[in-house]
């Protein structure tokens, strides 16, 4: 039963598929275009900073309550015994 509309048929789905193909990648690039747009929002107000060995940090510590007048707002330093090149 395969005459000329069954060669019609698989040409329509044949074009089909392309057109699923491009709404694929068009929906790609548009997916990747909001990600690169949330990642430059978020990455705005970062602020890079680089560590040597043997420097102090010191990390604030955030109180809950509100008898908290004489508690310590730092927590000890921390020191830097090694460090890496990507900055970790």
């Amino acid at each position: 039963m395969r005459g000329v509309h069954g060669d019609e048929n698989n040409q329509l789905r044949l074009l089909e598929l392309e057109a699923l193909d491009q709404k694929r990648l068009q929906a790609r690039q548009e997916l990747e275009g909001c990600r690169a747009h949330l990642a430059r929002a978020s990455n705005k107000k970062v602020q890079p900073r680089s560590f040597q060995v043997r420097d102090q940090l010191r990390r604030s510590i955030i109180t809950t309550h509100k008898g908290a007048k004489f508690t310590p707002k730092w927590e000890e330093p921390y020191v830097i015994y090694e460090g890496y090149t990507n900055g970790a």
